[in-house]
């Protein structure tokens, strides 16, 4: 099964993964998955991507066209959606008809949510409460195109985000979305 992502759990023994077909538990002792959820309910049209855990262990995942990045892909109508997970397997649509997320994060106060819309160059922000996992709309914090197409993401305990793009640079944003830094990075 194509993995979109492996995170960490509070067992070492055991990861999250987001698979083609679903989110499951791998027990790294043997091989094992467990199934928790598959909020695209089995559709093989779309794939996981980018998924990440918040501080209260409730999953973000987004799906994505199989066909993207090939001759056939129509970014308008082949649109996957952003998820969330919640510890009791229920699953809620944070934000539908998207292309591309990438790389899932939270402030250091876990009050703001930050995902990379990487079809459209985008940096989006939504206000996030961790208690209950509500997530506001997701609005652009930075407009990505002249930078070139953002990817990877990083926080550091500043609250300043680093943002990977395919154009061998990394772009360094405040809190308050200013730019900081640009730093080549070839690769």
């Amino acid at each position: 099964s194509l993995v979109g992502s492996a995170v960490p759990t509070d067992d070492e023994n055991r990861v999250l993964c987001a698979l083609s077909g679903g989110m499951y538990l791998l027990d790294t002792r043997d091989g094992g998955l467990e199934f928790l959820v598959d909020p695209k309910d089995g559709d093989t049209n779309f794939r996981y991507n980018d998924t990440r855990a918040d501080a209260k262990g409730r999953i973000f995942t987004s799906t994505m066209s199989v066909l993207y990045g090939t001759p056939e892909y129509d970014p308008e109508t082949m649109r996957g959606a952003f998820y969330r997970v919640d510890t009791d397997g229920s699953f809620h649509v944070v934000q539908a008809g998207i292309n591309q997320f990438n790389c899932v994060l939270w402030n250091p106060e876990n009050t703001r949510l930050y995902v990379v819309d990487t079809y459209n160059k985008k940096l989006l922000a939504a206000k996030y409460d961790l208690k209950t996992g509500h997530c506001g709309p997701l609005r652009e914090a930075v407009d990505c195109a002249e930078q070139g197409m953002p990817d990877g993401m990083a926080l550091d305990t500043a609250g300043n985000l680093y943002l990977c793009h395919w154009t061998s640079h990394i772009t360094v944003w405040s809190p308050d979305f200013s730019l900081l830094e640009d730093i080549p990075f070839p690769v």
